[in-house]
C-alpha cells in the first residue's frame, strides 16, 4: 500500500501518512462530497467511509470534514475539474 506524506496541522514540520484510500477521500472532501457520495464513488459503504473519515481525522489532528476540507485546500490538493457535458 502507498503511503503519502503531508504535513500536519498541529505541527507544519510533522508529517502524517495516509493511505492511497484515505487520499481518495480527502480528495472527494475538498470536492465538498458527503458521507454517502463518497461512500457510492468509492464502491464501499457509508459506515467504512466515516470509518476511514475518523482515522484520517486522527492523524491529522483535526475533528471535522470542514477542517478536513479547509487542510485540503491549504495543502493545495488537486481535484479534476467538474465535468463538463459536451453534446
Amino acid at each position: 500500500m502507498s503511503l503519502s506524506k503531508f504535513p500536519s496541522p498541529r505541527d507544519p514540520n510533522q508529517h502524517v501518512e495516509l493511505s492511497v484510500r484515505e487520499w481518495q477521500i480527502v480528495r472527494l472532501v475538498v470536492r465538498a462530497f458527503q458521507v454517502k457520495e463518497i461512500a457510492a464513488e468509492l464502491g464501499i459503504s457509508p459506515n467504512t467511509t466515516s470509518q476511514y473519515l475518523q482515522n484520517i481525522y486522527r492523524k491529522l489532528g483535526i475533528g471535522s470534514k470542514t477542517e478536513l476540507a479547509v487542510w485540503g485546500v491549504q495543502q493545495q490538493i488537486e481535484t479534476p475539474p467538474p465535468e463538463e457535458n459536451v453534446a
